[in-house]
């Protein structure tokens, strides 16, 4: 991974994932504040199509860029 100035990424501090159920709208985040996380499950969402996107941040709190939106609907 790198920085977005192409320097290595040495200071990885977590994720943050951000969704709403409506695209391009992300009106919930959740952060998780490890960078070895592989996997997170947002439970209890009602049923609905929501739309998500993650992007990354370092230990001083600087963001990346958004990553692609998805979609997935609930039942």
């Amino acid at each position: 991974m790198v920085n977005a100035d192409g320097s290595a990424l040495s200071d990885l501090a977590g994720y943050r994932i951000f969704y709403g159920t409506s695209s391009g709208n992300y009106t919930q985040t959740v952060t998780v504040n490890n960078a070895t996380t592989l996997t997170y499950t947002i439970n209890n969402l009602p049923a609905s199509t929501y739309y998500f996107i993650l992007k990354a941040f370092d230990s001083s709190n600087n963001e990346s860029p958004a990553s692609a939106e998805l979609s997935k609907t609930i039942q």
